[in-house]
């Protein structure tokens, strides 16, 4: 029983380690919306979509 213990901890330990030590990305993710048609037919849909992103905190500049 006490082997089965230490390779559940050793396996964990295994898979969480690199979790533990990877770099963190600080730069905010980009994000590209395409439309199709004219820009009269997407300018409130693109309007929308910042809407959502200043809702979630995410602000152009």
């Amino acid at each position: 029983m006490r082997r089965r213990a230490f390779l559940q901890a050793s396996g964990s330990a295994v898979i969480t380690w690199p979790m533990a030590w990877a770099q963190k990305d600080t730069k905010l993710p980009l994000v590209a919306v395409l439309f199709p048609g004219t820009e009269e037919l997407f300018k409130p849909r693109v309007a929308a979509v910042r809407g959502g992103l200043k809702d979630e905190g995410l602000v152009e500049g």
